[in-house]
């Protein structure tokens, strides 16, 4: 009588077939890197929490600019990791930097590269499309999704 041979697939299901899932467990973000997510992870909040400038410039009403070079008058300066309490209407900008909260009544951002200011007046030497440079509240993700999937396996990305 010969021996009796097994497909790989056969094989790779019969030794399978011994193993356990193991339970899960909780480790350390720097000990997660390669280990296999047990459930899915869900988003506690959304990213960026509201409409930000994706460049340094001035927040401005796109509709304002329909013919370049156009003046604005400069109503405030928002860094980073502040806002601007007013509201922007039409004639007006604010100046702004990357990852500040959009103002109130803004819809645009002019990229400082297309500007000039002297004083309190912005001079914008190229016109905008409303939305332009706004990275949208919950762009990258937002509350309540999945952003990590079950049986995923952790990358340093992730």
């Amino acid at each position: 009588m010969g021996k009796l041979m097994l497909s790989v697939e056969e094989a790779v299901t019969r030794i399978a077939s011994s193993f356990k899932l193991l339970p899960p467990e909780q480790v350390s973000l720097a000990s997660a890197h390669g280990r296999v997510l047990a459930e899915n992870l869900i988003s506690l909040r959304s990213h960026p929490a509201v409409d930000v400038s994706s460049m340094d410039g001035y927040a401005v009403i796109a509709s304002d600019i329909k013919k370049t070079p156009f003046d604005l008058k400069v109503v405030g300066y928002v860094p980073a990791g502040d806002s601007y309490q007013g509201t922007i209407i039409t004639g007006q900008a604010c100046r702004i930097f990357t990852g500040a909260p959009i103002p109130t009544g803004a819809n645009a951002i002019v990229i400082q590269e297309n500007t000039k200011e002297y004083g309190n007046t912005v001079t914008v030497r190229k016109g905008v499309k409303e939305g332009q440079y706004i990275r949208r509240a919950g762009m990258d993700f937002k509350y309540g999704e999945v952003g990590l999937f079950e049986g995923q396996v952790l990358s340093a990305r992730d």
